[in-house]
């Protein structure tokens, strides 16, 4: 008899650890009447009771409902389908993870965000980890080797895109933000949307900022381009603003929202060199700003491979310092053998990538 009763072994198991003798070609009919109902005299023979009673428990075959039929027992439905094949011979069920499912389809974003936060959510994406278990990678982070590229690593856990998340994201917020699992970090973002005081269309920056992190990954990796934060973090609030209003928020209500940014000190991609500038003066225009603007122009003349970032004091702090340190020496040239204990102590905080808040207007 096969394992049709529920149990983790068969009758015919039992039969066997019991010695109990039934014909090799016994069936489950052996155990029924003439009229179709259980034969409970032999059932209680050759049966213990609690063994017995759950038989009996279970509905005698009838005629009534239809003819029997087979069906295909790894499908709730009865169906067969080759997905349903495939996750029974790789012994595992598909699993879809519980997510907010109607805030995310009836958001009125662009579809390609929805789809890819889909995929992102179904672990579909073809990150390096996965893969690697076809043998077509090898499983690292393109920007940092030596650590596995999963799905949480790749949107969020990377230096490349923790830096966007905290440009975003309020200080207060971001141990929490960091410290979720993945799919407890996706269901917070989503449900936690509507209710973030901080930002209003928050679901409009989660979305956007997912589906961009995930197109300039793909992009260095084909190219080798990388594209520096504040760029990026531009870009983000451009398209952002854009669906927002498309969605039906007021306009007043994103221009005039205040948050707290985070901003650092970014080195530049490798083999390039960067250079941080600032000017400074006191009430009035300076003529030492129209000489850093006149060597502007002279390197943008130039043949070189140059490009100009503009970015908040926060993240150009040594500059910032030396500016106004400018003010209180004769003007000329000045160079500075060793930095004194403030430029150091910057110096420092730049190197280990501290983050710095700053109010903004989005």
């Amino acid at each position: 008899m096969e394992k049709w009763w529920g149990e983790s072994f068969s009758l015919q198991e039992f039969f066997n650890s019991n010695n109990i003798l039934l014909p090799l070609d016994a069936t489950v009919n052996h155990a029924m009447r003439d009229d179709g109902k259980w034969n409970y005299t032999l059932l209680d023979s050759i049966l213990p009771s609690h063994i017995s009673n759950k038989i009996r428990a279970i509905p005698h075959p009838d005629e009534d409902p239809g003819p029997d039929i087979l069906i295909w027992s790894a499908n709730d439905n009865g169906i067969f389908s080759i997905k349903s094949a495939y996750n029974l011979l790789a012994n595992e069920k598909a699993w879809v993870p519980h997510m907010p499912w109607y805030n995310i389809w009836s958001w009125k974003g662009p579809t390609k965000y929805k789809i890819h936060f889909w995929k992102l959510s179904h672990e579909k994406l073809l990150t390096n980890k996965k893969k690697s278990s076809w043998d077509l990678s090898n499983p690292y982070c393109p920007f940092y080797p030596g650590i596995a590229e999963d799905s949480l690593h790749v949107m969020r856990d990377c230096h490349m895109a923790t830096q966007v998340w905290k440009y975003f994201i309020p200080y207060s917020d971001s141990s929490t933000f960091l410290s979720l699992d993945f799919f407890s970090w996706l269901r917070f973002n989503i449900q936690q949307s509507k209710s973030r005081k901080y930002i209003p269309n928050w679901l409009d920056f989660f979305f956007s900022i997912l589906y961009f992190l995930w197109f300039w990954r793909n992009i260095y990796v084909a190219e080798g381009q990388s594209i520096f934060l504040a760029e990026k973090c531009k870009i983000i609030s451009k398209i952002t603003k854009d669906i927002t209003l498309y969605a039906g928020y007021s306009k007043e209500s994103i221009t005039k929202q205040r948050i707290t940014i985070n901003i650092c000190w970014l080195p530049p991609p490798f083999p390039l060199v960067k250079l941080n500038s600032d000017g400074a003066s006191k009430g009035r225009r300076s003529s030492r700003t129209n000489g850093l603007l006149s060597k502007i122009l002279k390197m943008i003349s130039r043949q070189w491979n140059i490009s100009f970032t503009h970015t908040l004091r926060q993240g150009n702090t040594c500059a910032d310092y030396l500016a106004n340190l400018s003010l209180q020496m004769q003007f000329g040239l000045h160079e500075i053998h060793a930095p004194d204990q403030t430029l150091r102590s910057l110096l420092a905080n730049d190197g280990r990538g501290v983050y710095l808040p700053r109010d903004v207007m989005i």
